[in-house]
């Protein structure tokens, strides 16, 4: 808890999030603090909910692109894990035309660069990280590992 306290007195904390945006399932591994932030932006004829995975560490940010929806969500949900090599996000967002996305992103750990996304056939309640395999939970109590092929 320490770390987090001191995070957050020496940190900028969501720099450049618009008002409203709602944070999910913070992970914190030695130094580095993990979480995605959803919001919605809206423009002149559009409006698109986004969810931003974020690094803090050292008292610098991150932001990486995670997956986007058109128009408001009205159902979001982002889990987060890491090792010292990879963050794995596994999401799902639906809007109110009925469109759904269901996923499944791998970044690096340092600099939050997106080594692959894939689609889900089903909607996902959890993600966990163990060496270069991820397991995601899904809402049916199933689970499916998936291999993590990259340098």
């Amino acid at each position: 808890m320490h770390i987090i306290q001191r995070m957050l007195l020496t940190t900028k904390f969501c720099p450049n999030i618009p008002k409203g945006f709602r944070i999910s399932n913070v992970k914190i591994i030695e130094d580095r603090l993990y979480f995605v932030a959803t919001y919605v932006e809206t423009k002149f004829l559009w409006v698109r909910t986004n969810g931003n995975l974020y690094l803090i560490k050292e008292g610098s940010v991150r932001k990486a692109r995670v997956a986007s929806i058109s128009g408001s969500a009205l159902g979001a949900g982002f889990w987060v894990d890491a090792n010292d090599k990879y963050v794995v996000v596994a999401y799902f967002l639906t809007n109110e035309e009925g469109k759904k996305k269901n996923g499944l992103c791998v970044f690096t750990s340092e600099y939050l660069i997106k080594i692959a996304c894939k689609s889900l056939d089903k909607t996902p309640e959890n993600v966990k990280i163990e060496g270069r395999t991820t397991y995601v939970k899904f809402r049916d109590g199933s689970i499916r590992a998936y291999k993590i092929i990259a340098p």
